[in-house]
């Protein structure tokens, strides 16, 4: 996917290949920044993302390896998953201030790479980069993905092989998926066959039986297909989970010294939460969730899992599962769960 770039050296056309960036970045100074820095390494082409339709075009025509997105855009929650769509085999990498973290979550089912607290280093930037060309960055564990959205990442299937794209349009009986060619089907893939699809939601994975109904050039080919009138589930949690953004305080026992971090979902059988420090696998950690509910709720869990955010290493993403809940706490969070699956 690396973009073409032509030299004449000794009369003889010489191609490299070179490492393409789209950047969509509120103050118009940072690409320009970013571009001028990057030039010293060669190797590189930054390009600046037009606005609306025509930012679409131009991200189709170069297919970038990196979508670099600026979270403060006034457009983020409608242009960014279109992008996505029509480039389902870029990383994308988000740009947020240390102040407005919570806001990438909304944009976990982009399937985000990584994300650059800013203000933000050019050797930083390279590190990313880096990743990036060794196919080292991986989508956030488990996100949180909303059935049949723009942008969201789905799996088909055919008697011939299987190709990852993404939903571009939904409809009320149907869906699109991006074709060529940003993404190659299985030969087998035509109008009025049936094929498997695989998509992820946020408590399990889901397939489904359905036919291609029709294939248009959009700004790039474009497969229908039929909405599923029933859905097989799989790999079902034991317990439902449901985003809930909150300020908790956590304890790191047995140290008496408390931290504050960002609650970003929660479940019966544990949480997940943003922290300003790293946590060891297996340690036990004292939590105080307030503002949740009516009265102050106090448990303990022990940590799964711990991953740097970022690069900087200034956030972490914490997986804890409970360990011991008192029967009041736990008659709340029943209640807590219930009304934000009732209220979604």
């Amino acid at each position: 996917m690396m973009c073409a770039h032509s030299t004449d050296a000794n009369e003889e056309e010489h191609v490299t290949e070179r490492f393409c960036l789209l950047v969509a970045d509120a103050d118009p100074y940072i690409s320009r920044i970013i571009e001028a820095s990057l030039e010293h390494y060669g190797a590189f082409e930054v390009i600046p993302l037009a606005r609306g339709p025509v930012g679409l075009r131009q991200a189709v025509e170069r297919n970038p390896d990196l979508i670099l997105w600026d979270i403060l855009l006034p457009d983020t929650e409608t242009l960014l998953p279109k992008l996505c769509a029509l480039c389902p085999s870029s990383a994308l990498v988000l740009l947020a201030p240390e102040d407005r973290l919570s806001l990438w979550m909304s944009l976990r089912r982009l399937g985000i790479a990584s994300v650059l607290i800013k203000p933000f280093s050019i050797e930083t930037l390279r590190q990313l980069i880096d990743q990036a060309q060794r196919k080292a960055l991986a989508p956030p564990a488990e996100p949180q993905l909303h059935l049949f959205a723009v942008g969201q990442q789905v799996l088909l299937r055919s008697p011939q092989g299987q190709s990852s794209t993404r939903i571009l349009q939904v409809e009320q009986d149907a869906f699109w998926v991006t074709g060529e060619p940003q993404v190659t089907l299985p030969p087998d893939i035509t109008i009025g066959t049936r094929i498997h699809v695989e998509l992820t939601g946020e408590t399990a994975l889901y397939r489904f039986a359905t036919k291609i109904l029709d294939r248009q050039q959009q700004i790039v080919w474009a497969w229908k297909l039929q909405m599923p009138q029933t859905l097989h589930r799989f790999q079902r949690r034991q317990y439902p989970r449901v985003a809930l953004q909150a300020e908790v305080r956590l304890q790191p026992l047995p140290s008496q010294e408390e931290l504050h971090a960002v609650l970003t979902d929660l479940s019966l059988g544990g949480c997940a939460l943003i922290s300003p420090v790293p946590l060891t696998d297996g340690q036990t950690v004292r939590i105080v969730l307030e503002n949740i509910a009516p009265k102050t709720l106090q448990l303990e869990g022990e940590v799964q899992r711990c991953k740097p955010q970022s690069l900087q290493g200034n956030r972490y993403t914490v997986a804890l599962q409970f360990t011991r809940i008192p029967y009041p706490t736990k008659q709340e969070l029943k209640q807590i769960v219930a009304k934000k699956i009732e209220g979604s």
